[in-house]
This record gives C-alpha cells, structure tokens and sequence, in this order.
C-alpha cells in the first residue's frame, strides 16, 4: 500500500500502484482502471457520460432501493436502448415511450406487431381493468368489446358470414340476428 502524507508541487506523469488510499482524487485526463472501480456513495460523471466496452450491470445492495434512477436536466431524450445503430426503445423527455421507434408520439408508441399472449386478455380505457373495465378482450379465443357501464359483446355479432350474391341482410326482429333476403320494402 501507498500512503502519501504531503509532496506539495510533485509530477508524476505515471505509476503503477497497488492499493491507493485517497480523500479527493482529481483527475484531468484520462485514468485507465484495469478491473474494477468501486464507488462507496456516489458517482458523479461529466459531460462525457459512461462508454462502457462490455456489459453494465447494476446491482443495488438492498433490496426495497431503486436500481436505477435517470434523471435530464433539459429536452434531450431521456433513454435510449440501441441494437448497434438501431434504436429498439426510446423514452422522451414528455415521458412517452417508443417500442422500434425513436420519435413516440404518444404515451405508448409500438412500430411493428404487439402480442397479448395467453387468452383473456385486455385492453381497458379508464380507470379499472379486467373485466370490470371496458374495452377490448380475448375472451378464450373470441375477440369482445365492452362500453363503460356495458357488458362484454362478441365482435362480429349480427354479421351475416354467407349468402346469396345479390341478397341482403336485415333484423326480422328485435336482437341481434341478421336474415337474409332477395327483397326490401322502403
């Protein structure tokens, strides 16, 4: 170990030391640290911001502690996960988020296929979600739509799925079944 009590004005353009105990160090140029740096309370980064060369991992010790907060001062973007010059995900500073698109323009913006998988799924608008919500659910394979304060109706209801060229549908009744006919009184 090394211990420097005072070498006021000293220049040593380099060395090649073990272990260092250090109050404040700063640093102007560049420090190359060839295993692992590790930061008992905080690290602050410069405008230069973190280039890494292999994975980044972040561990917090506790288990109740955020991981990872990030916080902009300004309009920039706030993250952005790319697949070597592709951007696959984008967070803006308007907090809306971009799946295979890096201009979002709502708070969720996904360019390419979604998958809901597994059955009974739900797309709610409001406040609840589930069944008690409304909107749009795969209900075991039969796609279903719901008004607020309605109840779950299959899409595709009182649609005449074949018939005779020529002919048209129309309700009979009162309901929801749709009857085919060559002729219609106006």
């Amino acid at each position: 170990a090394l211990s420097v009590i005072d070498i006021s004005g000293i220049d040593a353009p380099a060395a090649t030391i073990g272990d260092l105990a250090v109050g404040t160090l700063d640093v102007w140029e560049n420090a190359d640290i060839a295993n692992n740096l590790y930061v008992g309370t905080g690290l602050n980064v410069g405008l230069g911001g973190i280039n890494s060369g292999g994975a980044v991992s972040i561990t917090p010790y506790a288990t109740t502690t955020t991981a990872l907060t990030i916080t902009t001062r300004g309009a920039g973007d706030i993250l952005n996960l790319m697949d070597s010059s592709s951007e696959v995900l984008t967070v803006l500073d308007t907090g809306h988020l971009g799946l295979g698109t890096s201009t979002p323009l709502s708070r969720l913006t996904v360019y390419g296929d979604i998958l809901a998988e597994g059955t009974d799924r739900y797309i709610n608008f409001g406040t609840a979600t589930g069944t008690s919500g409304y909107g749009i659910r795969d209900s075991s394979g039969q796609m279903q739509f719901s008004h607020s304060a309605g109840s779950w109706t299959d899409i595709g209801q009182g649609i005449v799925a074949s018939g005779t060229p020529g002919w048209l549908p129309y309700y009979a009744s009162y309901g929801t079944t749709l009857t085919p006919t060559s002729t219609i009184f106006i």
